[in-house]
């Protein structure tokens, strides 16, 4: 951004935990969290007009004031079931898609889009990931022993392993890092110790 440049935004934060404490089945945990964005305004100098951002992808390589993926909405929602000292765990992550202008973006101005072969925009469909884990929290009837406080688990990132997706713009290997798993599926084991 040029001096005076600056940036602009309106969006809301959502969050919600419901626990319900059953009798016999143990407690089940549900929790979401989401951002609904209103506008995303960007000004690249004193004098120039505010452009919009919003549902967008925009990358260095093409647009002026890149901001990377900047969707509509964004929701991550899970639910863990807690039982005979388990816990499973299953979180779902979804980014609707967006629009990638390349250099037809506003800030740029130019009649074609270089980075596709028909010119126009490119559509980034959208996008989710469902991770998941179950965890055995060791626990004596006395919560005196050295071994309480541990936990073991095992869990899977990327459980049906969607691929992180293309972008045409995208000077990052044609997609966006921070934004989406490219790992790929991935099993872990972890102990942990609480003193």
């Amino acid at each position: 951004m040029l001096p005076g440049g600056s940036i602009r935004t309106e969006g809301i934060d959502f969050g919600l935990n419901y626990r319900l404490e059953t009798k016999d089945f143990g407690i089940v945990n549900l929790f979401a969290n989401a951002n609904l964005l209103f506008s995303y305004q960007v000004k690249l100098g004193s004098g120039t007009p505010w452009l919009s951002y919003k549902g967008q992808y925009t990358d260095s390589q093409a647009v002026a004031a890149p901001q990377g993926m900047i969707p509509d909405y964004n929701v991550t929602a899970g639910i863990t079931w807690s039982i005979f000292n388990f816990d499973y765990t299953v979180i779902g992550h979804y980014i609707p898609g967006v629009t990638d202008l390349g250099d037809l973006h506003p800030s740029v101005g130019a009649d074609s889009n270089d980075f596709t072969r028909n010119g126009k925009s490119f559509t980034v469909p959208s996008y989710y990931k469902v991770d998941m884990q179950l965890a055995y929290n060791v626990r004596s009837d006395s919560g005196k022993k050295w071994y309480d406080g541990t936990r073991i688990a095992v869990g899977v990132n990327n459980v049906t392993d969607n691929l992180p997706l293309l972008i045409a713009s995208s000077s990052e290997d044609n997609t966006d890092k921070g934004t989406y798993d490219i790992i790929g599926r991935f099993v872990y084991f972890e102990v942990a110790k609480k003193f």
